[in-house]
């Protein structure tokens, strides 16, 4: 296959030659073969076309006088329709693209009061045919735009003077389309940091930067602006004569515990230009300050980690308390009482969490104590008449880092006697076990009688027996709603008692049953 070169600025060509039917054979597979002709002719871009430029790139149509009355024309001279023959004459201004893209289209015309005030332009572009009407009686002698378009390669884009229904002379001169600068923006320093390293975000424009520019931006992400980093206002500006400019991101410094939080500018739509791609780009400020880790509350640590609500009496009256003092509520005011503890977690995972308590017989049996954790709200119901003077352990649970989690001890329900509120702990754990289908493990349990201890999720529990003793085994996700299992008689030291189930927190608790089997 012998190429014919030529001078036309063609895309790739196609040459396919196909075996077809005959006398004395049979058309076999593959049938076809193609053969592609690439081009070696560029095209040789011309954006700016005048009334001279002849018929490959001005097409007139009708009568038209060549003209030098009004000054301030383009070139040598400019036409006028002669104020007649209107809606019969046209003139098409071809200009030759080289880059498909987007182009500002600028017309060229000598104003004067004569002139026509409704001058009908056709814009051919990419995108179809846009009508502009022009009053030539102003504003001439200038680069006056008729918008921004898109443009393919080649000569189809036009833009077309034409006279209908216009009521004066109308003038063609020249015409120029001008490529809009491509704006983009890329972070050249992407990592800021508490409380003075500063990030960068670089935006470039492409084409001409004779003129400044200014171009819209937007700004988001996880920080907040003017809190976390100096505002970056909605706007960059490109100076004269520069391609970049820049805009900084500098942290505010504060005392609060963040973690890495991202600022986002992203380049948006406006007025001289095209968005480019990358449109957004990120800068990350690096968090400087630390939990100061705190796992042990006390009822007099302050009100920032205890938060008392109603009426609580400060006492030493019971011994066995935990550090100076502990706090009743005075056995009145039932459910409207409660001693919030905040603990504060340096590092998310699961805790074991405890509660001291000076135990007494005049303590009520079933005093609510909520956890609250990375998962949600436990309630456990704790016997202050016993188990007292000792970390005693609400469960288990995941917390996050920070003051989210917290530890509620109410009075809603306790009317057999008074509730007291000393101290609450943290203690780190082994992640909670999370079993599927009936996968078994072993963990055991110190269970006593009627004792709400320990979770944990589809597993086998060993369980302390008293021989000959019946007892009654019962699970419950809350503390509150008891499920029994079954029943055993133990003649062993422990007894297993296997329970499968698929990743919720299960509480269980060995009850002794007073018939023998």
């Amino acid at each position: 296959m012998t190429p014919l070169d030529d001078a036309a600025v063609e895309s790739p060509e196609t040459v396919i030659a196909t075996v077809v039917s005959g006398s004395g054979y049979v058309v076999g597979t593959p049938a076809s073969a193609t053969v592609t002709i690439s081009d070696d002719d560029g095209v040789v871009e011309d954006l700016l076309v005048d009334n001279l430029d002849g018929p490959a790139q001005v097409q007139v149509v009708g009568a038209w006088t060549p003209s030098t009355g009004a000054p301030g024309y383009w070139g040598l001279d400019y036409l006028h329709d002669g104020n007649a023959g209107k809606g019969s004459k046209s003139v098409t201004l071809i200009p030759t693209v080289g880059t498909a893209g987007t182009y500002e289209v600028g017309l060229w015309y000598a104003a004067h009061p004569g002139r026509a005030s409704n001058v009908p332009v056709d814009v051919v572009h990419a995108g179809g045919t846009t009508t502009v009407l022009v009053n030539q009686r102003v504003n001439g002698s200038q680069w006056f735009s008729l918008g921004t378009f898109n443009f393919a390669v080649g000569t189809a884009g036009r833009v077309v003077v034409r006279t209908t229904a216009t009521d004066g002379y109308v003038i063609a001169d020249a015409i120029q389309l001008t490529p809009l600068p491509v704006v983009t923006v890329t972070a050249t320093d992407g990592a800021a940091s508490e409380p003075s390293d500063a990030g960068t975000l670089t935006f470039t424009r492409t084409g001409p930067t004779g003129a400044s520019l200014t171009a819209n931006i937007s700004v988001s992400g996880t920080a907040t602006s003017g809190t976390d980093y100096s505002t970056l206002g909605t706007t960059v500006v490109f100076a004269a004569g520069a391609a970049t400019a820049t805009k900084t991101v500098t942290p505010l410094d504060d005392a609060a515990v963040e973690g890495p939080e991202t600022v986002i500018a992203t380049v948006v739509s406006g007025s001289g230009y095209v968005v480019g791609t990358p449109a957004s780009a990120t800068v990350t400020i690096s968090d400087n300050d630390v939990v100061l880790e705190d796992l042990l509350v006390d009822n007099l640590d302050g009100p920032t980690q205890v938060q008392v609500a109603g009426a609580w009496t400060l006492s030493t009256g019971a011994p066995g308390y935990w550090s100076a003092d502990y706090l009743h509520d005075g056995n009145a005011g039932k459910g409207s009482k409660s001693v919030t503890f905040i603990p504060t977690v340096g590092t998310a995972g699961a805790y074991q969490v405890e509660l001291w308590y000076a135990a007494h017989p005049g303590r009520a049996t079933s005093v609510p104590v909520d956890v609250v954790h990375a998962a949600g709200t436990t309630t456990v119901l704790v016997n202050e008449r016993i188990n007292g003077s000792q970390w005693f352990s609400l469960g288990s649970f995941n917390f996050a880092v920070g003051t989210a989690g917290r530890v509620v001890v109410r009075t809603t329900g306790t009317t057999d006697g008074y509730v007291v509120a000393d101290a609450i702990q943290l203690t780190p754990a082994a992640p909670l076990p999370v079993l599927t289908g009936d996968s078994l493990m072993n963990v055991r349990v110190n269970l006593t009688e009627r004792g709400t201890r320990w979770d944990t999720t589809g597993a086998r529990l060993r369980l302390p027996r008293q021989p000959g003793q019946r007892y009654s085994v019962e699970s419950s996700t809350d503390l509150i709603h008891w499920t029994p299992i079954r029943n055993w008689v133990v003649s062993e030291e422990e007894i297993d008692v296997g329970v499968t189930g698929e990743g919720s927190q299960q509480f269980y608790r060995l009850s002794p049953v007073s018939a023998e089997p």
